[in-house]
Order: structure tokens, then C-alpha cells, then sequence
């Protein structure tokens, strides 16, 4: 611990100094990111709908959390498409 020094900064007696500071941030924010992905089993598929590069149709493209994908064709409008993802979001198969 740093001696004292009148009209200088205070620290906590609980103060580690700034690395160790650092390191418990680090920790912190490893835990909230990653924690919500620890369950791969509760994970939902995304679901985004797109334009199909050749002519006006769009499509919807699932992509599970395993890495491989769907596409969903035939729809005539993005707000088709995304009518198809809120009707569909519970039932598309894991």
C-alpha cells in the first residue's frame, strides 16, 4: 500500500491497484457476455429475411446456433417474409 500523503488521492484499504481492478472488470464482462450463451440447448434460431439477388422475391434464411442454415423461399414481400418469421418463430425445428 502507498504511504499516506496529505491532500493526495485516497484508496480503499480494499484497493489491489489497477491491474488487478482491470482483471475483475474483465471477468465481469467475460461472465454477462458469455453466460447467456452457456446453454446452446435453449438457444433459438435467428431468423432474417432477404432479396433474392435475382428477380423482386425475397427469402428467409434460419440460421441455427449449430452453424448450418435454411432458406425459406417463395415469399413476394419483406412484409411476407416477416409475417412468415412471426407466425413460424416457435415451430421452426431445432
Amino acid at each position: 500500500m502507498a504511504d499516506f500523503v496529505p491532500g493526495g488521492p485516497r484508496l480503499s484499504p480494499n484497493f489491489a491497484g489497477p491491474a488487478v481492478a482491470g482483471r475483475r472488470l474483465a471477468r465481469r464482462a467475460e461472465r454477462a457476455i458469455f453466460g447467456a450463451m452457456a446453454d446452446p440447448e435453449k438457444e433459438q434460431p435467428v431468423m432474417l429475411p432477404f432479396a433474392d439477388k435475382t428477380g423482386t422475391g425475397w427469402h428467409v434464411i434460419v440460421r441455427y446456433h449449430e452453424g448450418h442454415e435454411r432458406r425459406i423461399d417463395g415469399f413476394a414481400t419483406e412484409q411476407e417474409a416477416l409475417a412468415w418469421i412471426v407466425t413460424n418463430s416457435g415451430e421452426v425445428d431445432k
